[in-house]
């Protein structure tokens, strides 16, 4: 709700934003990739502030042609900040850990 009129507000932005990234891979076999991936935008608009940074690493062995199993580490970090003195707080979301998977491949 706007603080001066007590009407609801909403907004919805879908313009693409810059991301930029690196994304890479070896073969350790015939059958076997190391790939990596990072991911990093910053933006800074009037009194906001923020930040991702996104970054993968994953171990994938293919079954056959078409399938494959692997595991990696996922890391995720997101920030906005605001000195507005109505809005003033940070949002601050991250999330890291393992995972296991299994591919289809076209």
């Amino acid at each position: 709700f706007a603080p001066d009129t007590g009407q609801r507000e909403r907004s919805v932005a879908s313009t693409p934003l810059p991301v930029i990234g690196v994304h890479g891979s070896v073969a350790l076999g015939r059958k076997t990739f190391l790939g990596a991936r990072v991911q990093i935008f910053r933006m800074q608009f009037d009194e906001y502030r923020g930040s991702m940074n996104y970054a993968n690493l994953e171990l994938q062995h293919m079954l056959g042609n078409r399938t494959s199993v692997g595991l990696g580490f996922n890391f995720f970090d997101l920030k906005l900040d605001s000195d507005n003195d109505g809005i003033n707080g940070r949002l601050e979301i991250r999330h890291y850990g393992p995972f296991v998977f299994v591919g289809a491949h076209f």
